[in-house]
């Protein structure tokens, strides 16, 4: 009997929360808001100076390596670097994380060993769900890899939902994108 109650428990749980997600959603889509980044500042290096870039590689004195330089002043830290920031900050060991993310140790390790990798937008999704970041964070790690939540993309937005309501739990994210 007491399953019974526990599971019923579990399925309202999940209904309400495919229920706000889809209010959510409808919200976002209803206002036909576009993702609006300017409140978000991916990192300081944000507000560089194309000039400074434009001039390095004008420049017939600039060796390569100047003009490498110029841009690379300007660009972030790759995911992998932030990713293992984030952890060292907090404190955990990077089992938990990719325990909590559900991906495999040796993806993991292929991530963070090999500097050129770059993981799917789902694994970093994960990541940062596994690292139970806020809203803001996720969309600079997110950024790190190339990758952006879009408020053109339904699932998207529902993730979006998730991290703004500090809901982190994988497979509950799962089974409310699998019924919407």
């Amino acid at each position: 009997m007491g399953d019974y109650k526990m599971m019923k428990k579990k399925r309202e749980y999940l209904t309400n929360l495919k229920v706000k997600s889809q209010k959510y959603y409808d919200s976002v889509t209803a206002e036909n808001q576009k993702a609006d980044d300017s409140d978000v500042r991916y990192s300081p290096r944000d507000s560089y100076s194309s000039e400074k870039i434009a001039k390095a590689m004008k420049s017939s004195s600039s060796t390569g390596r100047d003009k490498l330089d110029a841009i690379s002043e300007y660009s972030d830290s790759p995911f992998v670097e932030a990713m293992l920031d984030i952890i060292a900050e907090k404190g955990v060991k990077d089992s938990k994380i990719y325990k909590a993310a559900h991906v495999d140790r040796r993806l993991f390790s292929k991530i963070v060993s090999d500097p050129g990798y770059r993981p799917s937008k789902d694994t970093c999704i994960a990541l940062a769900l596994a690292l139970q970041l806020g809203y803001i964070d996720a969309v600079r790690l997110l950024a790190r890899a190339g990758y952006v939540l879009s408020h053109s993309i339904k699932r998207d937005i529902i993730i979006e939902f998730f991290f703004k309501e500090g809901i982190y739990n994988i497979d509950e994210i799962n089974v409310v994108l699998s019924e919407l």
